[in-house]
């Protein structure tokens, strides 16, 4: 065998291992692309079942603590609520704003304004609106709520603003 002959088979070996190469780094990218968005797809259901654990828990606290649940009647009512009550009311509110920023936080992370489910900002709105005293709490705590999400604080917001015009 001739030195040609050895480097045209070098050569023909060179281009299949080239293009076994190419093949294989289209698959492994291929596969990556696609480990990464079931791993987003995963983590956007984890953070949508947490937020749905946390809201059951707030609802939880107030179905299994009839005192809360006295205290959210009256408090919807004309009666004036005591200290104590007003205590508890405030502070049963108060827990649902976190609750409520950390949800539409997590919710909103890599989305467009534009694709975001304001379904969390609807919810929360109406709850203020059956609840004014949490409307009177919420205008209170909001630039504290403003550090955990500011989007969420301006979606409640502009949605109160529209539900009053």
């Amino acid at each position: 065998m001739n030195w040609d002959a050895v480097s045209a088979i070098g050569e023909v070996v060179g281009a299949v291992a080239v293009v076994a190469t190419l093949i294989y780094l289209t698959i492994q990218a291929r596969l990556t692309r696609e480990a990464t968005q079931e791993t987003a797809a995963f983590a956007l259901n984890t953070a949508s079942f947490e937020t749905m654990t946390s809201y059951d828990q707030w609802r939880a606290s107030i179905l299994e603590n009839h005192e809360l649940a006295r205290i959210m009647v009256k408090a919807r009512g004309t009666e004036k609520l005591t200290e104590e009550e007003k205590l508890l009311f405030d502070l049963l509110f108060e827990r649902l704003f976190f609750i409520a920023a950390v949800a539409v936080a997590k919710s909103f992370e890599g989305k467009s304004f534009q694709e975001w489910d304001r379904a969390d900002v609807d919810w929360f709105v109406q709850v203020l609106r059956d609840n004014p005293g949490a409307a009177d709490n919420w205008q209170k705590m909001k630039e504290i709520v403003r550090a955990v999400s500011t989007v969420f604080v301006e979606a409640v917001d502009s949605a109160l603003e529209n539900c009053y015009e």
